[in-house]
């Protein structure tokens, strides 16, 4: 009886110190593009992913039957300590969107990236297009591949 209770202590332990990636989209969506999910006269698609220190949310949006579309790309740091400071460089490939820069975090964790008017019907991304990102800080770097589900 003490092993058995001994073990599910020890699963608790584990599963309690682990953070679930839908609350880090979660947050991202409720901080950065409720508006958009929301506005019924917008349509959107949007995609997600997540490495050991960041989880992304890239999202493409235009009104409903127009041909030119926006993007915005939100990524959270979810690292270890310390939280990046300084410039955040950022690459991504979305298709037809494509940008690089170099950012720094806003609110002390998200680096948010809004592109201007992008394409056009056809170059708007599709639900089997994969969002490749580069992100790199403090002399670190990580490769995230975006999914819509």
């Amino acid at each position: 009886m003490k092993r058995l209770l001994s073990i599910i202590f020890i699963s608790f332990m584990i599963l309690s110190g682990c953070e679930d990636i839908d609350d880090h989209y979660s947050s991202i969506e409720k901080d950065f593009i409720s508006d958009i999910v929301n506005d019924t006269d917008l349509e959107y698609i949007d995609f997600k992913g997540h490495s050991d220190n960041w989880a992304v949310v890239y999202i493409a949006y235009r009104l409903k039957g127009a041909d030119n579309f926006k993007s915005s790309l939100i990524a959270k740091y979810i690292g270890s300590k310390p939280i990046p400071t300084g410039e955040i460089s950022y690459e991504y490939d979305a298709d037809s969107d494509v940008a690089s820069g170099i950012s720094h975090l806003r609110k002390e964790i998200y680096l948010s990236v809004n592109s201007g008017t992008v394409g056009n019907n056809e170059l708007m991304p599709m639900k089997k297009t994969k969002v490749k990102l580069q992100i790199g800080w403090n002399e670190k770097s990580d490769f995230i591949e975006l999914e819509s589900k």
